[in-house]
């Protein structure tokens, strides 16, 4: 393993053609290799590319290829300032986010350079207190990038079954726990007790919190110039609303989620949407939604 890991990082192996598929053809699925070719995943989701960084980082410091690992570290560290400064381009995901939140659990327990490690750190304290923003009582709020509409129960999101491991607060077992819970198992590293505290909210109510959310592809050039969504949130004494306004529709958003305190199964939810007979995930054409508060108007 130590040699093939040591041969795989030689190069930078996302700009190493494959030895059969060389740079890609465009042809196949997205996640066929014959697509981008390569010696590495050339997809740039969040989660793919924690994966990719990550891994290439941890193998050429593990195999001494220093070129390799000094290039690695400055893409960390641009991804690292980036969620500090634009965010995270598959924003709050109940699919997602533990995706992308494990490949730094790695990066934090196996990086030999203190600064490396720090900056794993910080990676993974942004996205703790964003989990902890969004989860309740073993629910995922809403609104969501890359939503694919089936985590509208407690623990019935991906992302909602990985932190429970850390937030807990939640009256049912966690009775399909996901893979990603093995790195957090295993991991040293502990979210800041503040991320606790906004998990279990913990925090003088009622609050509401404004933000704002990048593009999907915020690394495009002009992409990052302005926010792509702004998020109102508000927190009740026993629920939870959210909602989203953007300048354009969007397939995979959710843009509205309450949650209501449930003593038997955690959390009860609420969503809406425009078009067709069943609430689904998307943003829709012409919708007009406003938030004050408690109030919303769709």
């Amino acid at each position: 393993m130590f040699e093939g890991a040591k041969k795989w990082t030689s190069e930078d192996p996302l700009i190493r053609p494959h030895p059969v598929y060389g740079l890609g053809d465009g042809s196949g699925k997205d996640w066929d290799i014959s697509r981008r070719g390569r010696w590495v995943d050339a997809r740039n989701t969040d989660n793919l590319r924690a994966m990719r960084e990550t891994s290439v980082y941890l193998m050429a410091e593990e195999t001494g290829n220093e070129k390799t690992r000094l290039i690695y570290k400055e893409k960390i560290q641009r991804y690292v300032w980036a969620l500090y400064h634009i965010g995270m381009g598959e924003w709050d995901s109940e699919v997602y986010h533990g995706h992308t939140f494990a490949p730094y659990l790695n990066l934090y327990d196996f990086a030999k350079d203190p600064e490396v490690k720090l900056l794993a750190k910080a990676a993974l304290d942004w996205m703790s207190i964003a989990a902890g923003i969004k989860y309740y009582r073993g629910g995922w709020g809403g609104p969501v990038k890359r939503d694919y509409g089936g985590g509208n129960v407690a623990l019935g999101s991906d992302a909602s079954r990985t932190f429970c491991l850390y937030f807990g607060d939640t009256p049912l077992p966690n009775n399909y726990p996901e893979t990603d819970s093995l790195f957090l198992v295993t991991s040293s590293y502990r979210p800041p007790l503040a991320a606790v505290a906004l998990a279990h909210k913990k925090f003088n109510k009622p609050l509401e919190i404004f933000s704002s959310k990048p593009l999907y592809e915020n690394w495009k050039p002009g992409n990052s110039d302005e926010p792509g969504y702004w998020e109102t949130q508000f927190f009740g004494h026993s629920y939870q609303i959210g909602s989203l306004v953007a300048k354009f529709a969007d397939g995979d958003v959710a843009p509205f989620k309450l949650m209501a305190y449930n003593s038997q199964r955690g959390v009860d939810y609420f969503v809406a949407n425009t078009g067709g007979k069943l609430a689904r995930q998307g943003k829709m054409p012409g919708d007009q939604i406003g938030q004050y508060r408690n109030l919303l108007i769709w």
